[in-house]
């Protein structure tokens, strides 16, 4: 039996959490406490940013998501708020695109507007609060998510623990972007487990 105290709740209160709690719930707000829904996020940019005169008309948002189609939803709400975007993103959210297309983007700006600037990274979470799974329109089951990410992780897992030889710049593009992803997170390895 517990002692009634703060100890005992402080004890309890993530078990009861879980045991009220959807496990993709659960998994959520234990792994990602600050995660808000794509909704909310787009609402709170969008009042942030209407007091510095953010408007559609005057606005550019330009977006940095992994080319999985799970971040269409996100990026389809900014054009909803702020009109078409620029993208010059790539696999895990890296900006692909560079100094060139950073240039490309800013010369397209509406004159004497404003660029929104949205990019990051993704995880996807199936409904058993699984991190890195996600159930895919027309699929019978769960599938990995982000793949790129997961698959650079395996990469710098393998290379740390001399099991792979790290990547060489590559001589033809055919997966230059994947190459990049995986000896970006090399020098993390340590912290990664596969």
């Amino acid at each position: 039996a517990f002692a009634a105290g703060v100890g005992t709740n402080a004890i309890l209160r993530p078990i009861i959490k879980f045991i009220t709690s959807s496990p993709l719930k659960y998994s959520l707000e234990t792994n990602f406490p600050k995660a808000r829904k794509s909704e909310s996020l787009v609402k709170n940019v969008r009042s942030a940013l209407r007091k510095h005169k953010f408007r559609k008309k005057n606005t550019l948002v330009a977006t940095s998501f992994c080319a999985d189609e799970v971040n269409r939803g996100l990026e389809r709400k900014f054009v909803e708020v702020y009109g078409d975007n620029y993208s010059f993103g790539g696999l895990a959210g890296f900006p692909f695109g560079g100094i060139s297309a950073f240039g490309a983007m800013a010369s397209n700006i509406p004159d004497g507007g404003s660029c929104l600037i949205v990019f990051g990274p993704h995880v996807g979470m199936d409904s058993k609060g699984t991190i890195g799974s996600v159930r895919r329109r027309g699929k019978k089951g769960n599938e990995p998510c982000c793949r790129p990410a997961i698959a650079a992780a395996g990469y710098a897992h393998a290379v740390y623990h001399g099991l792979a030889s790290p990547y060489v710049p590559p001589d033809v593009p055919d997966d230059a972007q994947q190459n990049f992803v995986g000896t970006a997170l090399l020098p993390y390895a340590g912290y990664v487990e596969a």
